[in-house]
């Protein structure tokens, strides 16, 4: 029996539809987002809105999120991601990971204590001289991140509205692939 290159053309099309919906829907990833560029091949784009994380990742600056980075771990402290807002899922947010599930956070004076040590963190800024907050303490519970954005004094993070589920990640920011801003401290 003679198959045609039409009938092998469209069983290959076939199942690739198949096997991207298959892959789609069982989100190996486990990734937050519905968005198909993420689930199936890994990475998704992001263009920051905000000057949350500045000077590290400024307003205008488009991302690759790899959304296949915590297929099989968790997210790290230091690492940048992108998750859905808890007050409202519908918005996705960067913010740098300062603290994971059992970890004690206390902000003192503009300090961040991590489980008693002083944090050195050179990438945060402060852009406005106003008097630190009274001194603030978190227990950070099992399955959840305590997030912070680099740039502190303009940055509605963990200290305003909680803790991130580490089911509502959708990725880690892997790269800044292209920035509108021509001076940049990395």
């Amino acid at each position: 029996m003679k198959v045609s290159k039409q009938t092998i053309v469209r069983a290959v099309f076939a199942s690739t539809i198949i096997l991207g919906l298959a892959v789609y829907l069982i989100n190996p990833s486990g990734t937050a987002t519905y968005d198909p560029r993420a689930r199936i091949f890994g990475h998704t784009l992001m263009r920051a809105t905000a000057g949350s994380m500045v000077p590290t990742v400024r307003s205008g600056d488009y991302l690759l999120i790899k959304t296949f980075a915590y297929a099989s771990s968790s997210p790290q402290r230091g690492d940048i991601i992108a998750f859905r807002f808890p007050p409202n899922p519908k918005q996705t947010y960067l913010k740098r990971v300062v603290g994971i599930g059992g970890d004690s956070i206390t902000i003192k004076n503009h300090q961040v204590i991590l489980n008693g040590d002083p944090l050195t963190e050179d990438f945060t800024e402060h852009t406005y001289r106003r008097a630190p907050r009274p001194e603030q303490r978190w227990q950070v519970p099992q399955g959840y991140l305590f997030v912070l954005g680099d740039n502190r004094d303009n940055s509605a993070d963990s200290r305003l509205w909680g803790f991130v589920s580490e089911s509502a990640v959708v990725g880690k920011v892997q790269s800044v692939i292209y920035s509108e801003s021509k001076t940049k401290a990395r």
